[in-house]
């Protein structure tokens, strides 16, 4: 988040507050969205510290973690403009909301499914590890995200040489960065 600061990517609503920042290529003075989520993400970590302390029952900390990141993002995203809508609600937010369910769904699930029983786990070397049957939900899941992540719209597709050479010099068209069709 302090990178994407630095170079002015993410920028969020334009106002007149005392601690608004003016990005390289805006006009006027923007909320810094980058940095609230930044300290969003540094008061999450105690948060969930203090959760797995407790000891709750497996996956109830990634759980916490999804829904809380998500779902305090909502607020964050209210002061950064999104150039793409769906719904009525920025890419970002949708994306959020939806994490924010998930969360809470998995949350519920894994607080009702409570510990695993010892029967149900083989001890490794290096510690506990779920059977071999247990795996495939996560399996599903990895595959699920690693699929849709390069599907999911991004409303910062963008012609990157173009935005940033005159910052960057030497920036040209690759396939890490194509050119983008207007």
């Amino acid at each position: 988040r302090i990178g994407n600061f630095i170079d002015g990517q993410i920028s969020g609503a334009e106002t007149n507050v005392w601690w608004a920042v003016q990005f390289p290529d805006l006009e006027g003075f923007s909320h810094p969205v980058v940095l609230y989520d930044g300290v969003k993400n540094l008061l999450l970590i105690p948060f969930l510290l203090l959760i797995r302390k407790r000891r709750p029952p497996q996956g109830v900390v990634f759980a916490h973690f999804l829904f809380w990141y998500a779902f305090s993002r909502l607020f964050v995203d209210i002061f950064r403009e999104y150039r793409v809508e769906s719904w009525g609600l920025g890419t970002g937010q949708a994306i959020n909301l939806v994490m924010s369910i998930t969360g809470l769904v998995l949350l519920f699930w894994f607080h009702r499914k409570g510990l695993k029983r010892a029967s149900e786990v083989i001890t490794a070397p290096y510690g506990v590890v779920a059977a071999p049957t247990q795996l495939w939900p996560r399996r599903i899941l990895l595959l699920l995200i690693l699929l849709l992540c390069p599907i999911i719209c991004s409303d910062w597709t963008q012609d990157i040489p173009a935005r940033y050479g005159k910052r960057h010099p030497g920036l040209n068209y690759s396939i890490l960065y194509p050119k983008v069709p207007n």
